[in-house]
């Protein structure tokens, strides 16, 4: 189905000559195969599904310069979040011309990521910090175009809400680019490994809305944002939701039954998901630092079920 290919230290992930994944490789034990961007190329014009994090742009930039691509014609944004993000002032600055597609409730971040910058590290901590501080992109790159085009292909822009208030998918022919709204899927993983990316705060019957609203697309090749391709949406966007449900029972049941102070209270949450979760059972024989790394995010997302909204 695919190649990959080793580029300045970086996976160069061919699927085929249009679409290719690049991973992105910040500097933090076990964060392998999980961040990545979409290169969708058609017709001598190219664009990027999500950049990454600033930490790893100039890597981004140089893998693209290695492959003789000097052209992005556009960024599309699923969301905001230093993962997904982070290193579009980076990106436009080596690409001048470039035409940065997101939600309109995620332009003004863009254009002053200080507020973004402060709630990451709040959420994130450490994380945050080894993503790196997003740099600013000029007003006149951004668009929020509900419909666009790279070369003959129509790109469709379907809001996508849950996981954060401006987050939204596209659909470009057979390829739906899910960012983080139906959940991490690692592609590789010794078998079918799939996660929910819940941070504080989730709107829970948003995201189960998005999910429907992906489902009624029809089946379609599936580009995670974290990380690869999967062959059939529809089974993995009905494995997502009912995962976020038996996510809601599960925290809900513990939270009823305990009186411990919050950090034991995520802890207990997390271990009763890995031995409840059937698509969490690949974590037992993840590498210890991958394990880790799962781990971590897999608490991070009890706490936004513990603060969800309706």
């Amino acid at each position: 189905m695919f190649k990959a290919v080793e580029v300045l230290g970086m996976s160069f992930i061919v699927y085929n000559k249009s679409l290719r994944l690049i991973e992105l490789k910040p500097d933090i034990e076990g964060f392998t195969e999980i961040l990545g961007a979409w290169l969708l190329s058609w017709n001598g014009k190219n664009a990027l599904i999500d950049v990454g994090p600033d930490s790893t742009a100039e890597s981004l930039l140089n893998l693209l310069s290695e492959k003789g691509i000097n052209r992005i014609d556009y960024i599309f944004l699923t969301h905001i979040h230093l993962d997904h993000g982070g290193g579009t002032g980076t990106i436009v600055e080596e690409f001048p011309h470039v035409k940065v597609v997101c939600h309109e409730r995620g332009i003004r971040h863009l254009v002053d990521p200080s507020l973004l910058w402060m709630k990451s590290k709040k959420v994130l901590g450490e994380v945050a910090l080894k993503y790196g501080e997003p740099r600013p992109v000029p007003q006149e790159n951004i668009s929020n175009l509900r419909k666009a085009r790279l070369g003959n292909r129509y790109i469709r822009i379907v809001e996508t809400l849950g996981h954060a208030p401006h987050h939204q998918c596209y659909v470009v022919g057979e390829y739906l680019f899910s960012g983080d709204a139906a959940g991490v899927y690692l592609e590789h993983a010794p078998s079918l490994y799939l996660r929910p990316t819940t941070p504080p705060v989730l709107y829970l019957e948003e995201a189960l809305k998005s999910i429907d609203k992906l489902i009624g697309l029809g089946r379609k090749l599936i580009c995670f944002g974290h990380f690869g391709m999967h062959r059939d949406s529809l089974k993995m966007l009905k494995l997502h939701r009912q995962q976020l449900l038996l996510w809601r029972n599960i925290i809900d049941r513990e939270m009823k039954r305990s009186h411990l102070t919050e950090e034991n209270l995520i802890k207990n949450c997390a271990e009763a998901l890995i031995k409840g979760d059937p698509l969490l059972k690949a974590i037992e024989v993840f590498p210890e630092e991958v394990r880790r790394r799962e781990e971590w995010f897999i608490r991070n997302s009890v706490l936004g079920f513990m603060e969800r909204r309706t």
